[in-house]
């Protein structure tokens, strides 16, 4: 019976940090995307011509992060 506990916390405990590890990693690479748009908006305030790609672009906008610059598809086209 003492076996079986200890097999039952061994599990809650692995899943506990699996959870944790992939909670941290989320916030990590939101974070890493909040730098990165931040950088970006301030490159379109400093060059000249400066552009987004789409992904960019909705990246950016669902982190509530406004960017004054042309989006560009794919093939260079002008989308906005």
């Amino acid at each position: 019976m003492k076996k079986i506990i200890q097999n039952f916390v061994g599990i809650v405990l692995g899943l506990a940090l699996v959870c944790l590890f992939f909670f941290a990693m989320l916030t990590a690479l939101e974070k890493q995307s909040e730098v990165n748009c931040y950088k970006l908006q301030s490159q379109s305030r400093e060059y000249q011509g400066f552009f987004l790609t789409e992904s960019e672009k909705t990246t950016c906008d669902a982190l509530g992060i406004k960017i004054n610059a042309v989006v560009r598809g794919g093939n260079g086209e002008i989308i906005q």
